[in-house]
């Protein structure tokens, strides 16, 4: 298994709790809009994502979905 991946209301305040938990932060919240165009859908803002590891080689992905 790669990486787990959650989808939340509030990216940033997520990964706040994370950060808090000593969760190591690999990439901080980000644009995707290359999710929003695969999947042809037309939101009002992009999807975001960030990534934090759970372990030396699993990953946690969080998804803010474009509203």
């Amino acid at each position: 298994m790669h990486h787990l991946c959650f989808e939340v209301d509030d990216i940033e305040k997520a990964s706040k709790e994370l950060v808090q938990k000593d969760f190591p932060m690999v990439s901080s919240p980000v644009d995707c809009e290359a999710y929003d165009k695969n999947l042809k859908r037309d939101c009002k803002g992009s999807t975001r994502i960030a990534f934090f590891l759970i372990s030396k080689h699993i990953l946690i992905e969080l998804i803010e979905k474009g509203r």
